[in-house]
Parts: structure tokens; C-alpha cells; sequence
């Protein structure tokens, strides 16, 4: 097993005991780990900066691509749930889904960060923030984007079956609240053969139950019926 860097050991350890800290029954304690949290992770993402500078004279090797962008993903999930700096969370949140495209092992950050940021455009779109004529125009702030990225992190995602099923949700969901339901039930069907495939039963139902869902919407009820009779049958031997 690979031998943890210690500068970067002793920093994410600390930021796991802030975060822990958050969990005392002392209320006055809450939300206090996670400012000193935050630090921590940010000192290993200038960490990694300073090692891989031009003025780096030392010994020490840069960290692997893989820690920075779990790094960039745990802070962007943290700055996301737990405060109000949305941008912030939003560019690391894309430096996590950029950064883990080309690096093998990190599959799981790959598709949580490209799950974070479609809610986050998501719901940047939807408060309707717009940048003011002083600031630049963010790469990512539309629903098509949201999409994109979400399609993007589904090429690649058939391996991994809770997320490749999870991600086609989110996708769908997208779609419906556009009220396009032709491609929201599209997408669905698609999870129905997957999981079919993947012999995830419960997921199975969950998309069928969801592409009838849509149906009844419509009140296309000749196609709903049949996938109620389907799911019934399913649900009771489940």
C-alpha cells in the first residue's frame, strides 16, 4: 500500500476531527468544525500548488491527481451544505468533475461531482442568479449544461450501477420539470433495461413506477395501465 504524504495525512486528518467536532451534543459546538475544516482542505490544494510552482525548490513530490480532486470534491460538498458561498462551491465542485476525467480510481468522485454540479446549476438557474456586468460569465448556467454533464458522466458510468441509475434519475428529473416528458420518459425507459440488466429489482420499479408517473401527467392513461399492471406483481413479490 502506498505511503500517505504526510503534510497531506496531517491535514485531512485534522479537517476529519473539525468535522467531527460538529457532532457533539453541546449545540453551541455545532457548524464550529467547519470553517477550520475548510482551511485544512484549502491548505492542500495550495499545497499542491506550491509543489508544482516554478519557485518549488524542495524535495517533496506533488500530491497524485486523485487527492486533489477528492480534495476539491469534499469541499465543494461541504461548502455546498454547509454555508452560503454557492460559487465557491461551484468551481471547486467543477475542478473535482475536470480534474477526475482523465484519472483512473477516482470513478466514484467523477460521478458525485458531476451529480453535485447539475444540482448546483440547477438550482442557480432556478433562483435565477445572473452574474452583474463586472463579473465574468460562469461556464456552466443553464439546464442544457446541467445535461451535459450528467450525459457526459453517463458515458462512463455503466459499470458502476448505483450510479449510472442515479444519475439517469437526476437526467430525467431535468427533463420532466422542463415538461418535456418524451425525452424524461425516454430516459427512463432506459433505466428500466438497465436495471433489468444489472438485476437491481428495486431500481427497476423505481424507474417504472416514475415512467407512469409521467404518463398519468399526460392522462395517457392506455399507456400507464400497463406498466401499473407490470409494477404491481413486482412490488408484491419485492
Amino acid at each position: 500500500q502506498a505511503r500517505l504524504d504526510p503534510a497531506y495525512a496531517a491535514l485531512i486528518g485534522l479537517a476529519d476531527g473539525f468535522l467531527k467536532s460538529n457532532t457533539l451534543s453541546n449545540t453551541n459546538a455545532k457548524g464550529l468544525g467547519v470553517k477550520p475544516a475548510l482551511k485544512c482542505l484549502g491548505a492542500i490544494i495550495q499545497l499542491q500548488h506550491d509543489r508544482t510552482s516554478g519557485a518549488n525548490t524542495g524535495q517533496a513530490q506533488p500530491l497524485p491527481e486523485s487527492v486533489i480532486a477528492r480534495t476539491h470534491l469534499q469541499m465543494a460538498s461541504l461548502l455546498h451544505t454547509e454555508t452560503k458561498n454557492k460559487s465557491i462551491a461551484k468551481h471547486h465542485c467543477e475542478q473535482a468533475w475536470y480534474s477526475s476525467q482523465n484519472v483512473s480510481g477516482v470513478e466514484d468522485v467523477r460521478f458525485e461531482a458531476a451529480s453535485l454540479l447539475a444540482e448546483m446549476i440547477i438550482n442557480e438557474v432556478e433562483s435565477g442568479q445572473t452574474p452583474t456586468q463586472n463579473q465574468q460569465q460562469a461556464p456552466l448556467s443553464t439546464t442544457a449544461d446541467a445535461k451535459q454533464v450528467l450525459m457526459k458522466a453517463l458515458e462512463t458510468s455503466q459499470a458502476f450501477p448505483y450510479w449510472h441509475c442515479r444519475l439517469l434519475f437526476q437526467l430525467a428529473n431535468i427533463q420532466a420539470r422542463e415538461k418535456d416528458y418524451v425525452s424524461a420518459v425516454s430516459i427512463l425507459g432506459a433505466g428500466v433495461d438497465f436495471a433489468y440488466m444489472a438485476g437491481a429489482n428495486y431500481a427497476r420499479m423505481f424507474f417504472l413506477l416514475s415512467k407512469a408517473m409521467l404518463f398519468l401527467l399526460e392522462r395517457k392513461f392506455a399507456e400507464a395501465n400497463p406498466i401499473l399492471h407490470q409494477t404491481g406483481p413486482l412490488i408484491e413479490s419485492w
